[in-house]
């Protein structure tokens, strides 16, 4: 199969869809095998069929983007809402894209995507945005099963999106994890005990707070094979806080109140939005906070400090024990040491999120003793044109395991 293909399938979709539209908490293997839960962690509130396309027809869309690629699977795409918990502990229910072969006759492993940052509730997986295709083509047509979370806050699930916050991203992607299971039990679809994690930018984060959470937490109900976070923020507390707060230009400057909104939203920091924020900048991020839209980034500077405070600037840079100091280095993902294979991938163009983070956490699960991570590190352009050719090399990787 050849590479150059398959990193210009995701460029080249990145934006579009592949095709038009038709159609209690287990903690353990034996918990998992038993009978369909109706409510708790991981149970099923509903599915919908979005779409079932034969061999034929992905590789008839592919050919009229002048792409040849072998397809061994025909693919059925699916909505669901599961049952998870909030950021408290509270049930609440959650979205996400489900994309199953349907064309084969082994037992598939799981293969759990874990997509981007997006700045819109409805610009998710399950929606069927660009980020559907990814588990559409680089899993379930190659003999994957493969789950994508909306995650907390976004798609059908009420509130703000916890943004960079790990455990409750964690147990967002377990909880998806757990209704695919039944749901593949429920069509009849043999799974084999293998399950892979990956994910980009966001997604990277979300793989490795998943990653640890699991072997942390559930490493008796999951067999995690491997996992592949690429381009993510994991050293929240060092590289991403001194890029956000330094006086040069960002071209995506949401991010920043993303992650304020996000921890106030969890840990309930500030009284008032103007603790942080200039007084020109209060009303268009308080309207965000209860209407995400993309249209934050134009009403923002391009130095995302200057829509800071004096008084917080000054308190974030000179005392580690203020309040989101201190939140966002418990939920940094450098200080802990891996088991299961980890590949770590990242263009050191990337002008978004930079490689820095992976090397920080690199080094650290190295020193921590970890005998299984891999570091790759290339040239490959800034933070979106990366994403292509790394996620097809994920892919090569997870099937050097697959069985």
């Amino acid at each position: 199969m050849n590479k150059k293909i398959l990193s210009y399938i995701l460029i080249g979709l990145f934006s579009v869809f592949i095709f038009s539209c038709s159609e209690t908490n287990p903690t353990s293997n034996e918990t998992s095998l038993n009978k369909e839960p109706t409510s708790g962690r991981g149970a099923i509130v509903s599915k919908q069929l979005i779409k079932s396309s034969t061999i034929s027809e992905i590789d008839s869309f592919l050919r009229s983007q002048n792409l040849t690629v072998k397809i061994k699977n025909g693919v059925d795409e699916y909505k669901i809402v599961y049952e998870t918990i909030d950021p408290k502990g509270n049930k609440i229910n959650a979205s996400g894209f489900l994309a199953i072969p349907n064309s084969g006759n082994g037992s598939y492993p799981i293969a759990s995507y874990q997509h981007g940052t997006v700045f819109e509730r409805n610009n998710v997986p399950s929606a069927r945005n660009y980020e559907s295709t990814i588990p559409i083509l680089y899993c379930a047509s190659g003999g994957y099963v493969s789950p994508a979370t909306d995650y907390l806050g976004l798609g059908d699930s009420p509130g703000f999106h916890p943004y960079v916050v790990a455990k409750p991203t964690a147990t967002s992607v377990i909880d998806m994890i757990r209704a695919s299971k039944w749901m593949c039990k429920r069509l009849g679809v043999k799974l084999n005990s293998q399950l892979f994690l990956y994910g980009y930018s966001e997604g990277g984060y979300a793989t490795m707070a998943t990653h640890k959470e699991i072997e942390q937490n559930y490493s008796t109900e999951f067999n995690l094979v491997a996992s592949s976070p690429m381009a993510g923020p994991y050293d929240l507390s060092n590289v991403m806080s001194n890029l956000l707060i330094t006086n040069k230009q960002y071209r995506s400057p949401g991010f920043l109140p993303y992650t304020v909104l996000s921890y106030q939203s969890v840990y309930n920091m500030y009284s008032s939005f103007s603790e942080v924020f200039k007084d020109q900048y209060l009303t268009p991020i308080e309207n965000w906070y209860t209407n995400v839209t993309q249209a934050i980034n134009y009403q923002l500077p391009s130095v995302p400090r200057d829509m800071l405070t004096n008084d917080f600037i000054s308190k974030f840079q000179n005392d580690p024990n203020f309040i989101i100091n201190r939140r966002l280095y418990e939920n940094d993902l450098t200080r802990w040491s891996p088991v299961a294979p980890m590949k770590l991938s990242h263009s050191t163009e990337d002008d978004l999120v930079p490689y820095q983070n992976t090397i920080n956490a690199y080094n650290s699960f190295k020193t921590l003793g970890s005998k299984n991570v891999v570091l790759d590190t290339n040239k490959l352009g800034v933070h979106e044109t990366a994403a292509g050719p790394l996620l097809t090399l994920n892919m090569f990787w997870f099937d050097t395991f697959k069985k």
